[in-house]
């Protein structure tokens, strides 16, 4: 077979594919038989617009940990098509492959397979910041060397500066965190070389997962928000009934049937009416909250974040207890409540007494 070449938008010169096809993986796998492997596939997103995405998966303490990253195909802009750092998500076991992309990303897969993947050897964040030390240690030596600047000073400039650059943001991408690597014969391929020498979507699984099977991943992904007391307090609409995408959602939730006739058509709406509470809440963000309230939520978060975050016992109840009295303070039923007690900080709201 002679080689092909493939598209290399910002590429010097052509990719040289060398292999005929990476192995195809069935959409309907499930994610515990995909431990300690990687995956692409080809998605598209809400809009129809194609997307290359690279996951891998590894045995967790309450099912499969799934880091995974996208890159869209069809664009010549030089951040979009650069793989961000990784997003991580825990699913259940059973899971199949598509349904729990399309409850992580919102996008619909049409095939997927397993190639040479390459993954950095320190996350995202945790590289980030051994970057972002290393240019402030930098700065405060050339600093000293040369005399020409008070250290405490440059300490400030570059500290801030540096974590600006290289810090991964909430969406997993960053300008200069590191993605993984899909390579075929040692050479980094673009995403249309990626799907050139993906099998075709005929070579796969058509049976699809199961109506229940897209309700769990659903629920799932629905009760990980519901553990993660920082994106509650930041997305807070996503947990309020009075918001009409909200409301929608968990009608959507009490309605879900799985022995009933129209049980596809119930996890479709399931599946979407999730997916739009879920951006409208995120787009929301903390303008949902009164305007009163946006500035102790974001102190509350913080402090959250910090309680979930040190190794420091005392310093883990300090800051935990303050993101609940702030909370307390706000009064407001769809923030979660703070019980320092329990690893995730969120605690079970007290039933009101009669």
């Amino acid at each position: 077979m002679q080689p092909t070449g493939s598209p290399t938008s910002g590429w010097s010169r052509p990719v040289i594919l060398t292999a005929m096809s990476w192995p195809a993986v069935a959409l309907d796998t499930p994610l515990r038989d995909l431990i300690g492997t990687s995956v692409v596939a080809e998605v598209a997103d809400e809009a129809g617009t194609p997307h290359v995405l690279v996951a891998r998966f590894a045995a967790g303490a309450k099912g499969v940990r799934v880091d995974h990253t996208m890159r869209i195909v069809e664009t010549t802009d030089r951040l979009a098509r650069r793989w961000g750092g990784a997003l991580g998500s825990t699913l259940p076991q059973d899971t199949p492959l598509d349904a729990a992309f399309l409850a992580l990303r919102h996008v619909r897969m049409s095939r997927a397979a397993r190639p040479d993947v390459r993954w950095p050897a320190l996350g995202g964040r945790t590289l980030a910041v051994t970057i972002a030390l290393s240019v402030v240690a930098i700065g405060l030596l050339l600093s000293v060397l040369v005399d020409s600047a008070d250290p405490a000073l440059m300490a400030m400039v570059y500290g801030p500066l540096a974590t600006a650059v290289f810090w991964p943001r909430r969406d997993g991408t960053a300008s200069m965190a590191p993605g993984p690597r899909v390579l075929d014969d040692e050479r980094e391929l673009t995403p249309e070389a990626i799907l050139e020498l993906m099998p075709p979507a005929t070579a796969l699984s058509a049976q699809g997962p199961t109506p229940v099977d897209r309700a769990d991943v659903v629920r799932a992904a629905y009760g990980e928000l519901l553990g993660d007391v920082v994106y509650r307090i930041e997305n807070s609409a996503l947990f309020d009934a009075s918001v009409p995408a909200t409301q929608r959602f968990q009608l959507a939730l009490l309605s879900w049937e799985p022995d009933a006739d129209d049980a596809d058509a119930l996890a479709t709406e399931l599946e979407e009416s999730f997916a739009a509470a879920r951006s409208n809440a995120e787009r929301l963000g903390l303008d949902h909250l009164p305007l009163t309230a946006r500035e102790p939520a974001q102190r509350a978060s913080r402090a959250a974040a910090l309680a979930l975050g040190t190794e420091q016992p005392a310093e883990r109840e300090a800051a935990a207890g303050r993101a609940a009295e702030l909370l307390s303070n706000l009064a407001l039923y769809y923030l979660p409540t703070i019980d320092p007690g329990v690893a995730s900080l969120v605690g079970e709201r007290r039933a009101i007494s009669s």
